[in-house]
């Protein structure tokens, strides 16, 4: 997802030609980027932790690894270490969030204020966040400000099943097909501020079956699978269904079950004390020299990380 939002933003145009070419972007080619980029002498800590070796194995990957990945194509990622302590601990995550998707947010003024009388939905040009925490990764795309004034964050999680209808709607909506008329007031009075980031073809493919539930106590440095060759995914593979739901169905419904899917709640994150995100600051390409400098990976800290008994 975060490649799809990389290829079709427009801010940084040269972008997708470096993740299209030699070796074009996709889940098992990730395999490839990374060894490639080990060889290139990226990252020798994770490189000896994982063998030197990812293809052809089930080793799972994360945002370390990403990193090293996007380096070595030249687009510029950065990672970032929050630990969470204290009480309200997931506020340090989740105000750095909302500053990330809100850039012009005035730091005098609380989230509340400065969004009051906004629009219902703000788009942002911002690109998805990758979120880890042990065991598992997803990815953050906004977020929400509730009746209640709490923030919530909207994530696209690879484990959660997703409803037919909200599927069809999506992939009719991607398809360009009309979609029965329905006022949108059920799902703007929901959503008081989101922050969003489209997509291409988020969900055009079935999940294979067993995917959901893949060895979740193990360690997350890596995650892989696949074959040396080149695999190239385009829209033959995807299922088309067929044009969206039937004019009976309730379009605030499916809002509200899209918002269902994705919504994450406060006192989730905070069962977490750590996560480690990779975000894009849209700089331009690294240059030769910058390459350089990143084949040391490091990460800014946000908290105090627990102290080791």
């Amino acid at each position: 997802m975060a490649c799809a939002s990389l290829i079709e933003q427009k801010l940084q145009p040269d972008y997708a030609a470096l993740l299209k070419s030699p070796i074009p972007p996709g889940v098992q080619n990730l395999q490839l980027w990374i060894e490639d980029a080990w060889a290139s002498g990226y990252d020798e800590e994770g490189a000896n932790q994982l063998k030197r070796t990812l293809v052809d194995t089930k080793k799972w990957i994360g945002t370390a690894e990403l990193h090293v990945a996007f380096s070595s194509r030249g687009i510029p990622s950065k990672l970032i270490d929050f630990y969470l302590t204290g009480k309200e601990r997931e506020n340090i995550l989740l105000d750095w969030v909302v500053k990330y998707f809100t850039p012009s947010l005035q730091q005098q003024l609380t989230v509340t204020d400065a969004l009051r009388g906004a629009e219902p939905i703000a788009i942002t040009d911002r690109m998805p966040i990758v979120l880890q925490h042990q065991g598992h990764s997803r990815t953050i795309v906004g977020y929400e400000l509730a009746k209640s004034g709490a923030i919530n964050l909207l994530i696209f999680d690879p484990s959660r099943n997703i409803k037919t209808s909200v599927r069809k709607a999506a992939l009719a909506n991607h398809l360009g097909t009309r979609m029965p008329s329905a006022s949108p007031h059920r799902f703007v009075s929901k959503l008081k501020q989101g922050v969003l980031n489209p997509l291409h073809g988020m969900m055009s493919k079935k999940r294979k079956a067993g995917d959901s539930n893949a060895d979740k106590t193990a360690p997350k440095r890596a995650r892989g699978g696949g074959s040396r060759e080149v695999i190239i995914i385009d829209d033959d593979d995807d299922e088309i269904v067929s044009a969206g739901p039937p004019a009976s169905v309730d379009m605030g419904d499916i809002y509200q079950d899209l918002l269902k899917l994705v919504r994450v709640i406060p006192s989730i994150l905070g069962k977490k004390d750590k996560y480690q995100v990779l975000y894009f600051p849209m700089a331009p390409p690294l240059n030769d020299s910058e390459k350089q400098s990143m084949k040391t990976v490091t990460s800014q800290k946000i908290g105090e990380p627990k102290a080791k008994n």
